[in-house]
């Protein structure tokens, strides 16, 4: 990321007009994907605060509406959302609809929505923009669409209605050669039939979410697949491959700096080892997983 953003910023010398903004925008997303989530935002209010085309001021939203996301305003994104749909809207009445921008931001809106517990509104935004990807016959937004229904679904509780959104997703995203958008909506089918219960659906979609995150060299989730394997395997009775697997999660997670995501790997290794009869080793585990998350200051958790 560090040195895409380099790219952009020196594509940017010397542009002007539609040319710079592009470079721009383009490195507002770079900032976003790298976490840098606030500092993509401040450059898309730059970004906005000057004249655009249209359909520049567009991808300019849609870019705040990724940074938006990431910070979790989801509030802030229903009002920029409203302003990309009033920009469509002028388009088609000049006789330029576009149902994919259309799907695509209402599909955000619902997210939004859902986040915000207002589930009636966030069900039917869902099902318009649904029909919008369908009618521009675009799979990748489709499945987007889809994943995103059955998060929400499931953030409700209403576990039995989820799998088969999940599956349609999953459906959409190999149509598309979306490979990283199938792993993801495997890891989400996963959690899902874990919470339901199913252990072995969701040991099998985790090992396939995997190993496509793997292949991607996507780390982060590579390592939350991981730790959940090893939460299924024990859930399965499966001891020694949770030992294993939680092994590599756990040094993972540490070289990720990611503590609280430690945490968790060294509890549920903890619980393998007393199955195992380790309760010395399950007793340290127990103490250092707690130290870790008094730390990041998840007392609760502790």
């Amino acid at each position: 990321y560090e040195r895409a953003g380099q790219l952009l910023e020196r594509s940017a010398d010397g542009a002007e007009g539609a040319e710079l903004a592009a470079s721009q925008i383009a490195r507002a997303r770079v900032h976003v994907a790298a976490g840098e989530a606030e500092r993509g935002r401040a450059l898309l209010e730059e970004i906005l605060a000057g004249e655009l085309p249209p359909a520049q001021r567009l991808a300019a939203l849609s870019a705040k509406i990724m940074a938006l996301t990431a910070l979790d305003a989801h509030e802030a994104i229903l009002e920029v959302v409203e302003q990309g749909l009033a920009l469509e809207q002028l388009g088609a009445r000049a006789g330029q609809p576009s149902p994919l921008s259309r799907a695509e931001l209402q599909g955000q809106a619902a997210w939004s929505l859902g986040h915000l517990e207002r589930y009636d509104e966030a069900y039917a935004r869902f099902a318009s923009a649904l029909e919008d990807a369908r009618s521009a016959a675009d799979p990748r937004v489709e499945a987007n669409i889809l994943n995103r229904w059955a998060v929400i679904t499931v953030r409700q509780s209403s576990y039995a209605e989820a799998p088969a959104r999940y599956e349609q997703a999953l459906e959409c995203a190999r149509r598309s050669g979306d490979v990283e958008r199938m792993a993801t909506i495997r890891y989400n089918l996963s959690t899902c039939h874990l919470l339901r219960g199913a252990f072995a659906p969701a040991l099998r979609h985790l090992e396939e979410s995997l190993r496509l995150f793997e292949a991607m060299g996507v780390q982060q989730s590579a390592a939350s697949a991981r730790c959940n394997l090893g939460m299924v395997e024990l859930k399965l009775g499966l001891y020694e491959r949770a030992r294993v697997d939680l092994e590599e999660a756990i040094e993972a997670m540490r070289r990720l700096g990611r503590r609280s995501g430690e945490a968790l790997a060294m509890t549920l290794m903890a619980l393998v080892q007393a199955r195992r009869g380790k309760l010395d080793e399950a007793r340290r585990g127990i103490a250092e997983a707690r130290r870790l998350y008094l730390e990041v200051g998840q007392h609760r958790d502790a």
